[in-house]
């Protein structure tokens, strides 16, 4: 569950549950002419941790744990809004999770048209 890269942004804002024991992100950064750009999440400052996604280098993922067990790294992470910036193109995956729920949903997304595939309907029967 992600937001395709041509629709990646700089900033989102994104909202957590903070009654679920555990709240993490995933990450998606995508390469740009310099390089990689630090993400930075209100909460917690720069991103570590960054891994290659595939052979091609042209995205790195990185998973988050804003809170786990509520035990959180910082007290500001256990609230429900935040924000991550950066000066190039990524995503975030927002996940919850607790004894018997969860849920996760990618967080904003400059949602327009990628492509130029135009599906047509079949004709009713």
């Amino acid at each position: 569950m992600m937001t395709p890269p041509g629709q990646f942004l700089r900033r989102y804002v994104f909202f957590v549950d903070p009654t679920y024991a555990t709240t993490n992100l995933v990450l998606v950064r995508q390469r740009n002419d310099t390089g990689f750009s630090d993400v930075d999440i209100s909460c917690l400052g720069k991103v570590s941790g960054w891994q290659a996604v595939g052979a091609g280098g042209n995205y790195e993922v990185a998973h988050v744990d804003l809170f786990r067990a509520f035990k959180g790294s910082n007290i500001n992470c256990e609230t429900s809004q935040h924000v991550a910036t950066s000066d190039g193109d990524f995503g975030i995956t927002v996940w919850g999770t607790d004894s018997y729920a969860s849920y996760g949903y990618p967080a904003g997304g400059n949602l327009a048209t990628i492509n130029t595939v135009v599906i047509k309907p079949e004709p009713p029967k």
